[in-house]
């Protein structure tokens, strides 16, 4: 089964990886963004 996917549109790069690590950690794919536009490219 694929893993679910999630977009975290964040600009604090610090902020960002504690969110990614903590999805990660609990099977999640992450794609970041550092704004609400690249978040919808994404």
């Amino acid at each position: 089964m694929p893993r679910a996917r999630i977009v975290i549109a964040e600009d604090s790069l610090v902020m960002r990886a504690i969110v990614r690590q903590h999805l990660e950690d609990h099977g999640y794919e992450v794609i970041e963004a550092d704004d609400g536009n690249a978040a919808l490219e994404a």
